[in-house]
C-alpha cells in the first residue's frame, strides 16, 4: 500500500512539473514573438494564494483540474490496493485460499510422464485459471493404495505493464496442487524470462488422472507463456 501511494504521488508530482515547465516555455515563446503573454503558474503558489496576475477564473479552473487529477489518482489507488494490490512482501491480493502445508516422506515416484508445447505466444486474459494450450496429460497411477505425485514445470513468461502478473499452477482432475499457485512473472519490460516451479499432490488414488498446466492473469491484461514443459513423477 505504501509503495502504491508513493508511486501515485510521484506520478502526480511529475505531471505538475511538466505543466509548469510547459507553461514557462509558452511564456518565453510569447515574449520572444511579442505576442500576448502567457502567465505561468506554480502549483504551490496558486494553491497558497499567490500569483495574483492570473485571473480568478483561470486559477479556479487550474485548481479544479489538479483536484480532479489528485482525486482520480486517489480513487485508482484505493481500488487497486483493495482488489489487485500487493502485500508488503509482494504477494498479490485475490489469490486462492491457501491449502494446508504438506510434508511428504519417502515419496516413491518410479515413473515419469513428460509433455511440452514447443511454441511461443500462448496467452490468456482470464483472471480465473484456464488450461495452457497443449499442456494436459493423462497419467496412470499404479498399485492399490494412494500415493504421491510430484510435478515440475518450466517456461519463459511475459506480463507487460503496470499491475500485470501471470500466475501458474497445476491441476489434477481440476484440483489445484500444493503450493496452490506461483507468481511466475510481473511487469516485464522487454524480454520474456525463464521461470520454474515445483508442486505436489500428496495422496492420489490408483487409476487414470488428468494433469494440466494452468495459468491466469491478475488484472485481465494479456499475459504469455512460451515453450512450457511439465514433468509428472508418480508411482
Amino acid at each position: 500500500m505504501k509503495d502504491i501511494k508513493h508511486e501515485e504521488f510521484r506520478r502526480i508530482s511529475a505531471l505538475i512539473s511538466w505543466i509548469e515547465a510547459r507553461m514557462l516555455a509558452l511564456e518565453r515563446k510569447a515574449r520572444a514573438e511579442g505576442t500576448a503573454a502567457v502567465i505561468p503558474f506554480c502549483a504551490a503558489s496558486f494553491l497558497s494564494g499567490r500569483g495574483d496576475s492570473m485571473s480568478k477564473n483561470r486559477r479556479r479552473f487550474l485548481i479544479a483540474t489538479l483536484a480532479g487529477v489528485v482525486a482520480a489518482a486517489g480513487i485508482a489507488t484505493a481500488v487497486y490496493a483493495a482488489g489487485r494490490g500487493a502485500s508488503e512482501g509482494g504477494v498479490a491480493a485475490g489469490s486462492p485460499s491457501a491449502q494446508d502445508s504438506i510434508a511428504i516422506t519417502n515419496c516413491k515416484t518410479p515413473k515419469a510422464d513428460f509433455i511440452t508445447n514447443d511454441v511461443t505466444g500462448l496467452s490468456t486474459t482470464s483472471t480465473s485459471y484456464v488450461p495452457v494450450p497443449g499442456m494436459t496429460k493423462t497419467v496412470t497411477i499404479a498399485g492399490t493404495a494412494p500415493s504421491c505425485l510430484v510435478v515440475s514445470v518450466s517456461a519463459f513468461s511475459f506480463a507487460s505493464g503496470s499491475g500485470a502478473l501471470v500466475f501458474v499452477s497445476v491441476t489434477l482432475d481440476g484440483r489445484l496442487c500444493n503450493p496452490t499457485e506461483t507468481q511466475f512473472s510481473a511487469q516485464d519490460v522487454t524480454f520474456a524470462q525463464a521461470h520454474a516451479f515445483l508442486c505436489a499432490f500428496p495422496s492420489v488414488s490408483p487409476g487414470s488422472h488428468t494433469v494440466s498446466l494452468v495459468f491466469r492473469s491478475l488484472s485481465g491484461s494479456t499475459v504469455f507463456l512460451h515453450r512450457p514443459a511439465m514433468q509428472i513423477d508418480h508411482k
